[in-house]
């Protein structure tokens, strides 16, 4: 809706009456002035009064920043913001030489911004050693509201206020393994996609009602199923695009599962098949950027067809089912973190697609397709850096060396971290 200031204009009739009201009070006055008035100036000489108009206020604008924050214990593994805290679940394996047998290590940190400072919380429920020999890493966790729960491993329950854990009465999803897409509803944990041993994932799912302890599997989705697919929730549905094989099968479609109904919709494939990208939803659209592309072949039956690295993202929007290319940052990027802050998209770290290494973050906007830079970090450069929104600022620790590239494909583990916070403008 436009506003129009009112600035009080009133019509020819009203302006001559207006008129002759001023020249008739003139010349009364006229007629009684005999001299210089005591007080001053005669009002047929004096100029009305000035009276001041207050303005708005010059809005405050405050730069953006970083600071560094204080060395996490662990460097990566499952985030989840409380409002308060954030917690880190990291997982290791640990092999047993005597009994052959690997041991999966589960430990969960908590940091508070407001303090700048972490600390450990006691031991939870066991962990499965299935799930770190195939599963990939720690349980996805989700805060409640009022717990943090983590789920595919363990199945249990943190409370702060008694500094406690519960196991729920559920057990673990698909063999003890960790969804791929993790979403929380605000009443159940949805989860999809499981990969095992092998690099296959199942396109089935789960949800997981915390207050219930309460499991049941989604119904059978119409996705083909594949590694590192992406997916949102975007208030009422759990949207899931692409996955994959790399090297391999690469897939473009998508589908939306709504608890509502318990039911399943297919939607418009991408624009480019996709898989290992990152997903977030800013209101209106969900927003894919990074990952893997290519057709829907095998590379090995045709080396032209080979998947490669996006340099430009891509948007859906539900309301229209339909997809748009989103242009590409100053220098694309992949193995980046990202991070939607209410406005716009923050992007910082990866490698180039030239292997080249990115000299700072860049933020983007969806309204008008435009990237700009961020300010230079403390933090050196590095590729999958574990990240968390706080509702305030983007809180970025772990990765590893972007300029430590080895030829066995491994990069070495740097350990600080950094907060960023946006811009902002307040009057």
């Amino acid at each position: 809706m436009s506003r129009r200031r009112r600035y009080g204009f009133r019509g020819r009739g009203s302006l001559s009456a207006a008129v002759a009201l001023v020249l008739l009070a003139s010349i009364l006055s006229g007629c009684r002035q005999t001299g210089p008035s005591a007080a001053g100036p005669t009002s047929s000489t004096s100029p009305p009064p000035v009276t001041a108009t207050s303005s708005a206020p010059t809005p405050s604008v405050t730069p953006a920043s970083w600071r560094r924050i204080a060395h996490p214990p662990y460097t990566d593994g499952s985030v989840a913001w409380s409002g308060q805290e954030v917690f880190l679940v990291h997982a290791w394996p640990t092999w047993d030489k005597a009994t052959n047998v690997t041991h999966c290590i589960e430990r969960v940190a908590a940091y508070t911004p407001s303090t700048d400072s972490w600390r450990t919380l006691p031991p939870g429920p066991a962990i499965t050693p299935h799930e770190c020999r195939w599963g990939g890493g720690a349980d996805a966790a989700v805060w409640t509201g009022d717990e943090l729960v983590l789920w595919g491993a363990t199945n249990a329950a943190y409370d702060p206020t008694t500094n406690s854990w519960r196991r729920l009465t559920a057990p673990p999803p698909m063999d003890d393994l960790t969804p791929e897409v993790t979403v929380w509803t605000g009443r159940q944990m949805l989860g999809w996609g499981y990969l095992d041993c092998c690099d296959i994932s199942s396109p089935e799912g789960s949800s997981l009602t915390p207050a219930t302890g309460v499991q049941r599997r989604l119904p059978r989705s119409p996705l083909q199923g594949g590694a590192a697919p992406m997916g949102v929730w975007t208030g009422s549905e759990l949207i899931i695009a692409g996955g994959g094989y790399e090297g391999g099968y690469v897939y473009d479609d998508v589908a939306a599962y709504r608890p509502a109904t318990r039911s399943w919709r297919t939607l418009a494939p991408m624009p480019i098949a996709r898989m290992e990208g990152t997903a977030l939803w800013d209101g209106t659209e969900l927003l894919i950027f990074d990952g893997i592309g290519g057709r829907n072949l095998e590379s090995g039956r045709d080396p032209n067809l080979r998947t490669r690295q996006l340099a430009r993202g891509v948007a859906y929007n539900p309301t229209t089912d339909r997809w748009r290319w989103l242009s590409a940052p100053e220098q694309p990027r992949v193995d980046a973190a990202y991070a939607w802050d209410g406005h716009e998209v923050l992007m910082w770290g990866g490698i180039g697609l030239d292997r080249s290494i990115p000299s700072h973050g860049e933020a983007f906007d969806p309204a008008t397709n435009t990237w700009s830079p961020l300010p230079a970090s403390p933090l050196r450069a590095r590729v999958w850096p574990t990240a968390v929104w706080t509702d305030g600022e983007w809180i970025i620790w772990g990765g590893g060396d972007a300029r430590s590239f080895a030829a066995d494909g491994d990069w070495k583990p740097l350990t600080d971290g950094a907060a960023f916070t946006p811009a902002s403008t307040s009057r």
